[in-house]
């Protein structure tokens, strides 16, 4: 028979709240442990939005890219397979990580995974072999390995892929000197073979970084000047690059571009100039450039921009907002600037899965609770 005495009932209480007690400061010792403090007012006094990072119990570190494709969190870095039971690409699917093909990587990393219609489409520095399959540098994946392109060979690193005009177009570090590659920084490419697309014929290698159509137009940004007279950033005019310029005073010395995205109808680009420093930049068609003051960078490191349920992410490496350092995630909702939790990792892409935002970068994969 269950005892309801005053007595019983004090003790079941007393015992809720030691439990509670234990509970919270064994949590804040855990969260601790990875680098997070879970509390609206972090250590430098900034009001936190909603939520705190916790890193997934995997000695996988080293991560580059993220992308949800057939219902999995698919994975890309520079990770091996002794540290992370696989190389370059591994899956999550909520649970556990597990290789994300069954053939074999080589090379240096993958680094841009993005997925196009029914498509995921893995682009970076490596090569990959199972039977059948022989791809450098890029592969498309249905419900298996659909497409191989050997492209660029040892010398080109893919950067992104995007579509515009019903076209996949891939970005990055390659020359027309290397094999298989008709035009410098961006081509397309179709059923395994790679065409000629608003790049050089020759010369130096150029790095794109990013592209993104606005407006029915496409637009880039890459480092210094990608192709003559652009500088940072750029458009195509339907035969040639425009330049797209920040600032008249900008020097291509020390000018990156590095991620682009469409947020309430404006083009935001995150980059580096000799003569502004790092930066995020917004742009409403028709209008120069303006830059969000409250914000910088101090890494050596790249920053990426993410576009999700109304908000306007910036990840990156040693983040300061309004002059604090800040977490190394921001969001903004058109008004504000607000750090996400305090991830001191550097983050190198971000990704929502099954309604969770999480965080790719040198510390490991971290989910946003």
């Amino acid at each position: 028979m269950l005892d309801l005495s005053n007595n019983t009932v004090r003790r079941l209480g007393l015992l809720i709240v030691l439990s509670a007690l234990l509970w919270s400061g064994c949590r804040k010792e855990i969260l601790h442990e990875v680098g997070i403090v879970d509390s609206k007012e972090n250590q430098f006094g900034s009001v936190l939005a909603d939520g705190s990072w916790v890193r997934l119990d995997h000695p996988i570190k080293s991560l580059q890219t993220l992308a949800v494709f057939n219902e999995k969190l698919y994975i890309g870095g520079d990770f091996r397979e002794a540290e992370a039971g696989a190389d370059f690409l591994v899956q999550f699917d909520g649970l556990s990580i597990s290789p994300g093909l069954p053939g074999k990587f080589l090379g240096r990393e993958v680094s841009t995974l993005e997925t196009i219609g029914d498509k995921l489409y893995v682009g970076g520095d490596f090569s990959y072999e199972d039977s059948g399959n022989d791809c450098v540098n890029i592969m498309v994946l249905g419900n298996s390995v659909e497409q191989c392109y050997n492209f660029g060979g040892y010398i080109a690193e893919i950067t992104d892929f995007t579509e515009y005009q019903g076209n996949i177009f891939v970005v990055g570090g390659f020359s027309s000197g290397a094999p298989f590659v008709p035009t410098s920084g961006i081509a397309r490419i179709q059923n395994g073979s790679a065409f000629g697309f608003g790049g050089q014929a020759g010369g130096l290698q150029t790095r794109i970084n990013d592209a993104i159509e606005f407006n029915g137009e496409l637009f880039i940004c890459g480092e210094s000047e990608i192709f003559p007279g652009v500088i940072s950033v750029g458009k195509w005019n339907g035969s040639t690059w425009e330049a797209q310029g920040l600032s008249a005073s900008i020097s291509t010395f020390d000018s990156y571009g590095h991620s682009l995205a469409v947020y309430n109808n404006s083009l935001y680009l995150s980059g580096r100039t000799f003569s502004e420093g790092t930066g995020v930049y917004k742009r409403n068609a028709g209008f120069p450039w303006g830059k969000e003051e409250r914000l910088s960078w101090s890494g050596s490191k790249p920053s990426v921009l993410f576009v999700y349920d109304d908000y306007l992410y910036l990840a990156g490496d040693g983040i300061t907002l309004n002059g604090v350092q800040s977490s190394n995630v921001v969001r903004f909702d058109g008004d504000t600037w607000k750090p996400i939790g305090e991830l001191r990792t550097a983050v190198y892409d971000l990704e929502v899965y099954r309604g969770r935002l999480f965080a790719a970068g040198d510390g490991g994969l971290y989910q946003l609770n």
